[in-house]
């Protein structure tokens, strides 16, 4: 059986995870190729997903296609590389998984809004899954959400996962069950959250903090136009600076890594929020039992 695993991973949560699964199909003999969309250049500087997938995609039985949730929603740029993929034909299975890691507080709607996405391309989101894992914004704050994860904790769903994918082999695609439905699982209070007060993409703009360079520490070591995972940061003159602001989706993986404290970004105003909302208080939680799970279907 032919697996293909795409993942958009800013801070790695995704690809750790993605990693997992290509192992656990690995050991049950299944053919997997695992691809990282993240800091690709013909994806964010030249701007050609179609060209992206065309170049890096094998014939595969079952797609499964990854990234993170920010603010409620899956990373926007995930959805977009979603909306690249080619109508399924003798190459491209109509068989798809979605699948998101979230630093506890809510995976808001990121799975259905994949799964939307999928059917327009002509594929059937099958199975699914969201694993819980550390909240990048608190990899500097003395208290961290869910530092480690995902680790041991989450394999064993992982491993269900492959399990069911695996049952899928040889099976008319025609045959199995769309479970889109299993993804509309938040109350209408995080459904009104996520699609009103937390557009994504209007937080960027116009309510997450700028990135600033602070040039008196900086000592042009480039780090932070290496890890920065929409290739937003450019270099020039020997310094950094946002050539694309708008792009700017706020990791703070720039802010993470610099060795110099020279980067400028804001987001411990943020931090009462989000450690309420990672003890289920607040305005941000969904209350969510089940923080890591699988979505199964019947029809297997």
């Amino acid at each position: 059986m032919k697996i293909t695993i795409i993942v958009f991973s800013p801070s790695g949560n995704t690809l750790k995870v993605g990693k997992m699964m290509e192992s656990a199909f690995k050991n049950k003999g299944a053919d997997v190729q695992i691809i990282d969309s993240t800091r690709r250049e013909i994806i964010f500087k030249q701007n050609n997903r179609a060209g992206f997938l065309a170049k890096n995609v094998s014939a595969h039985d079952v797609l499964m296609i990854g990234g993170p949730v920010y603010s409620h929603h899956m990373q926007y740029n995930l959805l977009e590389l979603i909306k690249a993929l080619p109508q399924p034909d003798e190459r491209w299975s109509s068989l798809a998984v979605p699948f998101t890691t979230f630093g506890t507080i809510s995976s808001g709607e990121a799975l259905a809004e994949a799964a939307a996405l999928l059917r327009i391309t002509g594929r059937k989101s099958v199975l699914g899954l969201k694993v819980d894992a550390y909240h990048c914004f608190t990899k500097k704050w003395d208290t961290k959400i869910n530092e480690g994860m995902p680790g041991k904790e989450a394999l064993p769903y992982i491993d269900e996962l492959v399990a069911e994918t695996l049952k899928l082999e040889g099976r008319n695609p025609d045959t199995v069950k769309d479970i889109s439905d299993l993804f509309n699982y938040q109350s209408n209070s995080a459904i009104f959250k996520s699609n009103v007060l937390l557009k994504e993409k209007r937080m960027h703009k116009h309510v997450f903090p700028k990135v600033r360079f602070d040039y008196s520490k900086c000592e042009s070591c480039k780090k932070c136009k290496k890890v920065c995972p929409v290739q937003c940061i450019e270099i020039r003159n020997e310094l950094p600076m946002q050539a694309n602001a708008k792009a700017c989706i706020h990791c703070a993986e720039c802010l993470h890594t610099c060795p110099y404290d020279a980067i400028r970004l804001n987001i411990k105003k943020y931090k009462p929020f989000l450690m309420m909302g990672a003890k289920g208080k607040g305005f941000l939680t969904s209350h969510e039992t089940k923080k890591t799970g699988v979505f199964f279907n019947s029809s297997l």
